[in-house]
């Protein structure tokens, strides 16, 4: 165990909001070891689309997204409604094989322009993909035998298959990761989808259909009502295209751009984004070429398929299969998904078909009730989908309560069906159907993505889809050799979904039990109070009396008390951290703390975080700003000024990421035993406190619990534990920050020695941030400049007398040791020292300019 490590950690759990893997988050920038320049360029431009925010732009192109997930829905249920008639017309006996043709085409399409918009761009797949579908089903109109249609259908289908994977990636590309919410509200676009080709097909195949109750044989000349249908709904596509190639100018996005060498186009695009959004972004070539300096980045056609393979690279898909219990929710999703892939439309895509058959059987058959009944199934998709989006947020029922119970209803609701005996209680029960599945599919798409660990997220979403896609085009394969006039394909459809909804509570309890397990081994909030927690000095910081124990309860909500800050939450996005005067040393708290503490840490920190960000435009800290919320009384601001910051909420990695510059204490016992510090070995023949040759290394340790120990780890063990792409992530911003700060340090006679970086995740948009106490005498070894001799033991401006006395005396690791007054004036001048050399003010000039309203951090 080394010193730093010991003395450096403070409150394990600052900022936690929950874990990595229960975090609702929208899909993260997957930084994978295929392209690691393409992945940091990417990260700066998902940076500058945050920060140009929600605009003019995204809203049009939400729109028109919209088209395409409309598409997406719309035109399987025309091939569902155009069923009967065409297999009345053309005689078919295996009337399915149009629907295998469109799901066949479904899958080639989603292959086919997924890969493909990586290759040949975005913006021609997002226009192509919905004229494709209008041509060919406008073409489709023209059918003279069972065979066209079938090929017809295949190949519009083609297009529909695009729409998803090709609108999604484009709209994500440009929407801030505050608002990917709308992603969910797009799906709105599929209900309406489903009630407009029904409103249409009322009409037109109502009126314009041959019988199935007329004894003569159909002709082309009675039956045009389908042509007439494909013809509207051709049209309606032909409009969306036109809409989106000819109103609407899409520029090619700034990921793909970037992927092929062009920075400065990509660049450019993020400029005009901006501009139409009346903003301005500071974003700069520069930003994007930094990174160049990494290594080489692919920006061909088989870079771009290399960087698309990485996401179902076998390792990811080991991983979600790594534990038992990985592996059995996997599986379980994946079964869950393939289930329903194949109920859904082994049932819904058959449903007019099938109430014209029934109905006939009912006496009521006709062409005009087939598709009325249609239209008012499909009127309660709307509700179906907001109702899904309520649920998920009822407290103890949520996304997997709503997904268990919804699955199963829309199974019962099937079941239900068979015991229809007229045309309109079979009605009802499909509008129940279709109710519950709506709610069924919306909770389904919102729940899926968290089931899987962050970093095999993608991997996880491509084998549920998959196992859809796959197990429906089995569905019309089912239904050739089943007899649809039956109610055998109900009962099948019905006993998958009731399995389906077995199985996601079987998932539900056992992550219920899960749940349970990690609240009572790791809740932040169960941590053991210190020692200290009585003792309660207060007064204005200025005066150099202590703040041992904040007393905030009663004006906002404590998260939690660590070792030196106490945790308050400000509203849903915000924590008021309060840096006490506590002090700790090799991870116990001492009973005594040290004077003015607490506003040393706090400015530093704040004086840092804008040093950084200046410094590196793709860093982005946890600190918002200085304030004390409008909820502390006036009474009490006086106490907590200056010792007090408001920071975004963010979930914390549970590594520290340590960085060390020279070869010292702990570094030097272990170089001198076998020439390794931490597991990296290093050049022979070094001196105590020289400086590592080949620059600052990075040598992460585990993250313990209050009162445990932390434990060197590989970069691999990092990795295992955070991700790879965000363990990447930490390492790269942690020698960049801390190659600044060297820099700046000695520019004001200080020698940054190592120091402990903390990072979390803000679920908002992925992004790695960097939180807790930053570059401070508390997480930091400094030497004096003028003092630095190679070969000679130097002193620390830091806490470094503190833990020598404790050393000294035998009370390392004792709990509540009082310090003597010597020690305390003696450790509060180091932190003075360090303060002063790295701001230029004392912490009095800093105070008193503070009282007066000047900028404290500047």
């Amino acid at each position: 165990m080394t010193d730093l490590k010991r003395d450096v950690k403070d409150e394990p759990e600052l900022t936690d909001t929950g874990s990595l893997d229960d975090a609702r988050t929208t899909p993260v920038l997957d930084r994978g070891n295929v392209d690691p320049v393409y992945q940091a360029k990417a990260h700066v431009l998902n940076n500058a689309i945050q920060q140009i925010g929600m605009g003019k732009y995204q809203w049009e192109l939400f729109v028109l997204v919209g088209f395409g997930w409309a598409a997406d829905n719309m035109w399987p249920i025309i091939t569902s409604l155009i069923l009967p008639a065409v297999a009345l017309e053309f005689n078919q006996s295996k009337p399915p094989l149009l629907s295998l043709a469109q799901n066949i085409g479904l899958l080639s399409g989603a292959i086919f322009w997924g890969f493909g918009c990586d290759i040949f761009g975005r913006r021609l797949a997002f226009n192509a993909t919905i004229g494709v579908t209008a041509v060919f089903g406008l073409v489709a109109a023209g059918s003279p035998n069972f065979a066209a249609i079938g090929c017809f259908a295949a190949l519009w289908s083609v297009g529909v298959g695009g729409n998803l994977p090709v609108d999604s990636a484009v709209f994500l590309e440009f929407l801030p990761g505050s608002h990917q919410y709308l992603l969910t509200i797009l799906s709105i676009f599929w209900a309406f989808a489903q009630l407009l080709a029904t409103l249409v097909a009322w009409p037109l195949l109502g009126y314009h259909t041959c019988s199935s109750e007329q004894s003569t044989p159909c002709t082309r000349s009675q039956n045009f009502g389908w042509r007439y249908f494909l013809i509207a709904m051709g049209g309606f596509s032909m409009i969306c295209f036109i809409l989106r190639f000819v109103f609407f100018t899409l520029y090619e996005s700034p990921k793909f751009l970037m992927g092929k060498g062009k920075d400065a186009e990509a660049v450019a695009v993020v400029q005009k984004v901006a501009l139409k959004n009346r903003k301005t972004s500071p974003l700069s070539i520069a930003d994007l070429e930094i990174h160049n300096a990494e290594g080489q980045q692919g920006t061909d056609a088989a870079a771009a398929l290399k960087r698309k393979l990485e996401k179902i690279d076998l390792e990811h898909v080991r991983a979600l299969f790594r534990t038992s219990k990985l592996a059995y929710s996997t599986t379980l999703i994946m079964f869950i998904w393939a289930f329903i892939g194949l109920a859904y439309p082994l049932y819904n895509a058959f449903i007019p078909y099938t109430l014209s058959s029934r109905g006939d059987s009912f006496g009521d058959g006709s062409t005009y009730l087939t598709y009325r009944n249609s239209l008012i199934i499909a009127v309660l998709g709307i509700p179906g989908a907001l109702f899904g989006g309520v649920l998920v947020e009822v407290p103890k029922l949520g996304r997997k309560g709503a997904l268990a119970l919804s699955t199963i209803l829309t199974g019962v609701f099937l079941f239900g069906s068979t015991t229809a005996r007229n045309s309109n209680s079979l009605l009802g029960w499909n509008c129940a159907f279709n109710l519950m599945s709506n709610i069924m599919y919306a909770v389904l798409y919102a729940y899926t993505p968290e089931i899987f660990p962050t970093k095999d997220r993608g991997t996880g979403n491509a084998l549920t889809a998959s196992a859809n896609r796959i197990f429906g085009i089995m569905a019309p394969i089912i239904a050739i050799y089943a007899n649809l006039e039956t109610a055998a394909p109900v009962y099948v459809s019905g006993a998958l979904f009731i399995a389906a909804g077995v199985l996601d509570l079987r998932d539900l309890r056992q992550r219920e039990d899960a749940k349970r397990e990690s609240t009572t081994t790791s809740n932040p909030t169960t941590t053991k109070t210190p020692p200290y927690s009585t003792i309660t000095t207060r007064s204005n910081m200025s005066s150099g009396q202590l703040l041992l124990t904040s007393d905030l309860g009663s004006h906002l909500p404590l998260v939690n008390r660590g070792k030196v800050r106490d945790i308050y939450n400000v509203d849903e996005g915000t924590l008021l951290l309060v840096t006490t005067d506590r002090i700790s040393a090799f991870d116990v708290a001492l009973a005594n703390g040290v004077p003015n503490k607490g506003a040393i840490l706090t400015l530093l920190t704040a004086h840092w975080a804008k040093v950084l960000c200046n410094s590196i435009p793709s860093l982005r800290t946890h600190v918002l700003n200085l304030n004390l919320p409008s909820k502390i009384p006036p009474a009490l601001q006086g106490i907590y000024q200056n010792r007090s910051m408001q920071a975004c909420k963010l979930i914390p990695f549970k590594i520290e990421a340590i960085v060390r510059g020279h070869l010292t204490r702990e570094a030097w016992d272990s170089y001198q035993k076998d020439a390794t510090v931490c597991g990296f070995k290093i050049p022979p023949g070094l001196k105590e406190g020289e400086a590592f040759p080949n620059g600052p290394i990075y040598t992460p340790s585990t993250k313990a619990d209050v009162g445990e120990h932390d434990e060197d780890i590989s970069e691999d063990q990092a990795a295992r534990i955070v991700g790879a792409k965000y363990a990447d992530r930490i390492k790269e911003l942690s020698i960049q920050v801390f190659e600044v700060a060297a820099k700046y340090a000695r520019e004001r006679g200080l020698i940054l020695v190592d120091t402990k970086f903390e990072f979390g995740l803000d679920t908002e948009n992925g992004e790695v941030v960097l939180m807790d106490e930053i570059l401070t005498p508390e997480s930091s070894r400094f030497w004096r400049a003028e003092e630095f001799r190679v070969g000679e033991e130097l002193e620390n401006i830091d806490k470094q007398c503190l833990r020598d006395w404790l050393v000294e005396n035998g009370l390392d690791g004792k709990e509540g040791v009082v310090l003597p007054e010597a020690v305390v004036k003696k450790t509060e001048k180091k932190y003075k020292e360090a303060f002063q050399r790295l701001i230029g003010k004392s912490l009095e000039e800093v105070v008193g300019e503070a009282n007066d309203g000047d900028n404290v951090v500047s």
